[in-house]
This record gives C-alpha cells, sequence and structure tokens, in this order.
C-alpha cells in the first residue's frame, strides 16, 4: 500500500509533466501560426472574411461573424510570412503583412473602415498601415482636385484652371514619390517593401522598373538576403532578373547598331 507521501510524490510528478506538456503546446501552437482578435463597433452579425495574397490570386481562408458586441478571431498556419486581406462582403478591406508567432488585435467603428483604425501585435501590419494612411491622404487630394476640374469643365476658365491643377497634381506626386523612397530606405528589410514598389497610384506605381529600377535592385538583394525562400520575394526576384536580362539585351543590341 502506498503511503500518502509517495502518492503526493506521484501526483506531484504527474502535475508538472501535465505543465511541461501544455506549455510546450501553447509555444508550438504559437509558434506556427498567427492569430488576428478583432472588435469592430456597429459590426454585429456581419461577416468578414480572411483572405491570402497568393502569388497570383486572392484566396479565402476563412470567413466568420462578428458576435454580438463586434467580436472576432481568426487563427491560421502560414508556410511563411505573407500577406493577408481582413475583407468585409461589401468590398472594404485592409491588407496586414504577418508572421508565425504573431497575434494581431484590431479595432475600429466598422462606419470608418477602412479609413481609421488601429491595431497592435505585428510590425509589418504597422508598417503597412502607415504607407496606406500616408497614400490615403495623397489619393484624398487627388480626387478632390479631379472632382474641381469635372464641376468646372463647362466653365470658361476650364482650360486655364487645368493648367493651374497640374502642378498641383505634380505636387502630390512628388510627395508620394518621396515618401515611397523614404519609406523602403528605413524598412529595407520588410516585406512591406513589395507592397510600395507595386502598388498602383493612379494608373501606374508611382516607382517604376525602368526610371527606379535602383529601388527595385535594392528591396531585391535585401530580401533575398533576410528571406530567400519566400514565395514573394523569389517572384520579385525572377522580376529583377527578368529586367536585367532585358537591358543587357537592349544594350548589346544598341552597341551593334552603332557599329
Amino acid at each position: 500500500m502506498k503511503t500518502p507521501f509517495k502518492l503526493f510524490r506521484i501526483f506531484f510528478f504527474l502535475f508538472i509533466a501535465l505543465f511541461i506538456f501544455s506549455f510546450c503546446s501553447n509555444n508550438q501552437r504559437n509558434h506556427t501560426s498567427f492569430t488576428i482578435q478583432g472588435q469592430f463597433k456597429n459590426a454585429s452579425g456581419s461577416k468578414i472574411l480572411l483572405q491570402e495574397l497568393d502569388l497570383q490570386n486572392v484566396k479565402t481562408l476563412d470567413s466568420t461573424y462578428f458576435d454580438s458586441q463586434g467580436k472576432f478571431i481568426f487563427s491560421h498556419e502560414p508556410a511563411d510570412q505573407g500577406f493577408y486581406l481582413l475583407k468585409l462582403t461589401d468590398g472594404r478591406f485592409i491588407t496586414l503583412l504577418l508572421n508565425k508567432g504573431e497575434n494581431l488585435t484590431i479595432s475600429c467603428d466598422m462606419k470608418r473602415f477602412p479609413r481609421e483604425y488601429s491595431l497592435a501585435g505585428s510590425n509589418g501590419s504597422g508598417l503597412l498601415k502607415d504607407f496606406y494612411d500616408h497614400t490615403s491622404r495623397n489619393k484624398e487630394k487627388g480626387d478632390s482636385l479631379k472632382n474641381i476640374l469635372n464641376n468646372h469643365q463647362y466653365s470658361p476658365d476650364y482650360y486655364q484652371l487645368t493648367l493651374s491643377f497640374d502642378s498641383l497634381f505634380l505636387n502630390i506626386w512628388e510627395d508620394q514619390k518621396k515618401f515611397e523612397k523614404n519609406f523602403i530606405d528605413k524598412n529595407i528589410k520588410s516585406l512591406s517593401t513589395l507592397i510600395v514598389l507595386n502598388y498602383a497610384f493612379g494608373h501606374r506605381p508611382v516607382l517604376s522598373e525602368d526610371e527606379d529600377f535602383g529601388y527595385y535592385f535594392k528591396v531585391d538583394s535585401s530580401l533575398m538576403k533576410a528571406f530567400p525562400l519566400n514565395k514573394h520575394v523569389i517572384y520579385h526576384h525572377k522580376r529583377i532578373e527578368y529586367q536585367r536580362q532585358k537591358e543587357a539585351k537592349n544594350y548589346k543590341t544598341d552597341r551593334r547598331q552603332k557599329k
């Protein structure tokens, strides 16, 4: 018959074993997945989707409904760091950069989403928010100028107005270009720079492969060192290699024509 002391030792070691197992399980789960916990005002009963920005398409990973308090939660095990969308059924969305082990929290008023929201727990997503906040302000300025022009398109001074507005549009464009270059320089080791390079401000990206190839190459060199196996980085690297081969071919053609 076991003594009370021996029984105590058995229960004690069982407790320690269960504690260690539980800790290791939680620790492993936290390091292989990310979570998104949110609370939106005025969102009770609405649906929200978690989507992944793949190389050629957008994949829906999960969906859920806001509870009575406007709360929701997503959990996902990614193969690597990547880009995701939190999207409402009416098409409004925000872009996130998430990695294993991150626990993102987000809050906002659904009526103001995605213009205004706050988040914490993901450095990459925070960088993207900074980029989109600045870009949205410039787009609003540009849209405001376009609306003024549209309202005056039949005015006798419309032509003069377009001339004066050209410089205003140029100022907005130059501000966006300066901001994007500074963003890349400050965050050269972040995948968020890929979004900045490819984001279309108007009909085309502000930093073009032809005029600003140095920034494309800079991002490629940095990210290939930091994330050599990431699919987004590899895809960008292939684009850069293609562009370099194209330039080399054009250079050889030009030299032959000059001889």
